[in-house]
């Protein structure tokens, strides 16, 4: 007997470095259903995930590239159909960023370290500070307690393809200013004696102002 071969297709979702590229196998059977599935994803750096037996796999592409992802099938006959289509990956930014001194009810200046793919550029931000958000570049943020927060930044490039930089901080209590000074007589020295405080840590610098008006 002359039996029909299976005529195979694939699609795909996700074309992004470091995202799970999500595989769909299809295939038109005659009548005669399919006994194997065989993928091979070009990708050899990901060792013995860079083949699949199943007929609708996940992948996760480390590098922007393309790969040329074949698909065979058989069916219960033996007879077999290949298919081999370009997935092309794109590569994602790496996000980081940097902060200022934070203290408890102050202006935290927040700066985005981000380095995109080359020929792309920032298509979005978003900013999760724990006790707010923001979709600015550079964003300020006011903490109101002396704990630690987790501050969450994510880029996205032009390309579409985004990553994720997530870092702890830790918002220092400020000192409460407090003095005392001496009775004080015209003509006379005035001693001054210095009462500040700070629930953690010490206090490490003055700054004294004396408005000598007359």
């Amino acid at each position: 007997n002359i039996y029909p071969r299976p005529k195979v297709n694939f699609t795909f979702s996700s074309l992004c470095e470091d995202v799970n590229t999500i595989f769909s196998g299809q295939v038109t059977t005659y009548g005669y259903p399919v006994s194997k599935w065989s993928w091979d994803f070009a990708d050899p750096t990901s060792g013995p995930k860079n083949t699949s037996a199943l007929q609708n796999p996940v992948h996760l592409f480390g590098n922007g590239g393309t790969y040329p992802v074949r698909l065979i099938v058989e069916n219960n006959k033996g007879c077999t159909d290949t298919l081999v289509k370009n997935v092309i990956i794109n590569p994602s930014p790496v996000t980081d960023f940097s902060f200022s001194l934070a203290c408890k009810d102050d202006t935290v200046q927040f700066k985005d370290l981000t380095t995109l793919p080359a020929g792309t550029t920032n298509a979005g931000n978003y900013w999760s500070f724990g006790n707010g958000t923001s979709t600015l570049l550079n964003p300020t943020h006011v903490f109101p307690a002396s704990v630690k927060y987790t501050v969450m930044h994510s880029v996205t490039a032009s390309n579409g393809c985004k990553d994720t930089m997530i870092k702890s901080i830790d918002v220092h209590a400020s000192p409460t200013a407090r003095f005392a000074n001496s009775t004080s007589c015209e003509s006379g020295p005035t001693l001054f004696t210095d009462q500040s405080f700070i629930p953690t840590g010490t206090v490490t610098a003055w700054q004294w102002t004396f408005e000598n008006t007359g």
